[in-house]
C-alpha cells in the first residue's frame, strides 16, 4: 500500500543512504519510469510512454494518480503546477487515477464521483488548452504498489465509445513534487 503523505525529508534520506545520485530524488532531473503502450486514442497513435510516475500532490487523499506520457520527462518537469501545458503541443498522456492505493484490479468508469476501487482514466493531448477525454471502460491492475522501492506496477486496457483503446503495462516511479492535472471532458 502506497503512502502518499510520506515526508519528502525521509525519501531523501532513503535515497541518500542508498547511494542515489540528487538525480534519482523526488524532484529531481533523472527519467522517470516507463510503460509498454499500444492503441490509439482517434486517430492519435499512442505506442510509446518513456515516462511513466505516480504523484505525490493527487487532489484526493488514499488514491493512486499515474500518468504515462509519450515524451520522456523528469520529475523536475513534473512538479510544475500545469506541467501537462508546458509540454510541447500534441504530446499524449494517459491519465490514470485509481480510487484506493493497494494492488488489485480497478474498474474505469465515467462516474462522478469515482468510488472506492474503480479508476478514472482520461487521455491528454498537450498544448496551451487542456485537451483531456474521459474513458467509460476498461481495467487498471496494479500487481505491486511499494513505499519501499516508490514503484508501482501493473497493466491497464481501457477503450472509449468512438472504439478508441489504450493497453499496456507500467512501471510507474514516484514523483512526490508533481501535482495533478486539471480539466474533465467525456467522452
Amino acid at each position: 500500500m502506497i503512502s502518499t503523505k510520506r515526508a519528502l525529508g525521509l525519501l531523501v534520506a532513503a535515497s541518500l543512504s542508498m547511494g542515489c545520485s540528487s538525480a534519482d530524488r523526488p524532484g529531481g532531473s533523472a527519467s522517470l519510469g516507463q510503460a509498454a503502450v499500444s492503441g490509439n486514442f482517434g486517430t492519435t497513435n499512442f505506442d510509446q510512454a518513456p515516462s511513466a510516475f505516480w504523484i505525490g500532490h493527487p487532489d484526493v487523499p488514499d488514491t493512486i494518480a499515474m500518468y504515462l506520457s509519450a515524451k520522456p520527462m523528469t520529475c523536475n518537469e513534473a512538479a510544475n503546477i500545469g506541467w501537462n501545458q508546458m509540454l510541447p503541443p500534441g504530446v499524449a498522456v494517459l491519465e490514470m487515477i485509481l480510487e484506493g492505493t493497494s494492488p488489485g484490479v480497478y474498474v474505469v468508469t465515467a462516474a462522478d464521483p469515482v468510488a472506492p476501487g474503480d479508476a478514472e482514466v482520461n487521455f491528454i493531448v498537450s498544448g496551451p488548452e487542456l485537451d483531456e477525454w474521459r474513458a467509460p471502460s476498461g481495467t487498471v491492475a496494479v500487481a505491486s504498489a511499494s513505499d519501499a522501492d516508490g514503484i508501482v506496477t501493473g497493466q491497464f486496457d481501457v477503450s472509449w465509445l468512438d472504439g478508441s483503446r489504450i493497453r499496456g503495462s507500467f512501471s510507474a516511479a514516484e514523483c512526490a513534487a508533481a501535482h495533478e492535472v486539471h480539466k474533465r471532458t467525456s467522452m
